[in-house]
């Protein structure tokens, strides 16, 4: 707890130096407290990927979701500091590895409920990015969450980018189908309050049988 107080500590000095121009003092202060949250040095955490870092931040399988957001929290930072400086491929990574923590911290959430802060965090994230340009890994897990929250018209939207992808099809048919097999056995209420009708899923569900018996 001491270490999670002091972290959010650093995050709002960190955003005033940002907001005063020291951006160099700005990213000191991120890779400080980056390294304290993870026990690793800002070179080596640079060069993690997305699973080395969960990995990190997981103890007996069980995701430290504090840990995991603030860490978050720090790369969106590092974003905005990127961005003020006009360094924009590296502000987007900053903000893919934000938004990858965000997913990952709601898909370990042990409610499984929507978090409103952290879901305008990644709605915001997404807006920066766009959909459209985001990994297929990436799309997974916003699918993943969408789906978990409640928001199935956002989830039903993801997977179709996401089985637009090049060769990505043959091995999402089946879990389209699952999809939407769920999906049927919600009532219409719960449908339409995210944006679909019983019809739309009925219809989705038909074609997606069809198209996976056709592959088989």
């Amino acid at each position: 707890m001491r270490m999670i107080t002091q972290a959010i500590a650093a995050l709002l000095k960190i955003m005033g130096l940002r907001q005063a121009g020291q951006f160099e003092q700005a990213q000191e202060a991120i890779d400080q407290t980056l390294e304290g949250l993870l026990g690793l040095k800002a070179d080596l955490i640079k060069r993690l990927d997305d699973e080395a870092l969960l990995r990190a931040v997981t103890l007996n399988d069980q995701v430290d979701v504090r840990r995991l957001e603030i860490i978050s929290d720090l790369f969106r930072e590092q974003g905005e500091v990127y961005a003020a400086q006009g360094k924009m491929t590296e502000s987007r990574e900053s903000y893919r590895r934000a938004l990858f923590g965000y997913l990952e911290t709601g898909l370990a959430s042990e409610s499984g409920q929507m978090d409103p802060e952290l879901n305008q965090k990644i709605n915001s994230l997404l807006s920066i990015l766009n959909v459209e340009n985001l990994s297929e890994d990436a799309l997974w897990a916003l699918f993943c969450y969408s789906e978990q929250v409640g928001e199935f018209k956002q989830a039903d939207q993801v997977l179709n980018n996401l089985a637009g992808r090049p060769g990505v099809m043959a091995d999402l048919q089946p879990e389209i189908v699952d999809f939407y097999e769920r999906l049927s056995g919600l009532s219409p209420q719960e449908l339409r309050l995210s944006g679909l009708s019983h019809e739309q899923v009925v219809e989705k569900l038909a074609r997606a049988r069809d198209a996976l018996g056709t592959r088989l």
